[in-house]
């Protein structure tokens, strides 16, 4: 199993955080790569939604599961790989620091064919790095032109 990690630090307020987080619709629209998203329930555990990701320029359809939902604290989601191929596992980590709060995104992912994970595991791995790095630039700045809101600014972003 490969794993990508990204933390982030802000003073944002938790509840801004979390909101940002539930609001699928809204968050998948900022992650580099998704160019449509279809989300038709309330966001819970056991919800299946898919996004259209484009992969070598190609969209492609892919079918996401939420797993867990602890407010405050964890979102994790399983996606399914093109092709039957495998499984990745995202997990975005919530933890009040005092005066600041750590977000850590981290995404596991298993390539089921060995020789497809030998061709395309390392260049998975780069590709969603830029993608988390982006999509939290991107979070950051959606939150920013909203009106009458406090900057989000994320102080510190480690690769881990």
């Amino acid at each position: 199993m490969r794993k990508v990690v990204v933390i982030v630090e802000t003073e944002e307020r938790m509840e801004r955080i979390w909101k940002s987080i539930m609001e699928l619709d809204k968050l998948f629209k900022l992650v580099k790569f998704v160019k449509k998203v279809s989300i038709q329930e309330p966001v819970q555990e056991g919800m299946i939604f898919y996004d259209v990701t484009g992969i070598l320029w190609i969209p492609i359809p892919i079918k996401h599961k939420i797993t867990t939902i602890k407010e405050h604290e964890k979102f994790a989601i399983e996606a399914y790989l093109p092709l039957k191929s495998g499984k990745m596992f995202q997990t975005i980590l919530v933890k009040d620091m005092g005066g600041h709060r750590k977000i850590e995104m981290e995404i596991k992912f298993n390539i089921d064919f060995p020789i497809f994970d030998i061709i395309f595991g390392y260049i998975l791995e780069l590709r969603l790095m830029q993608m988390i790095k982006e999509t939290f630039k991107n979070i950051e700045s959606y939150l920013n032109n909203k009106e009458g809101v406090t900057k989000i600014r994320f102080s510190k972003i480690v690769e881990k």
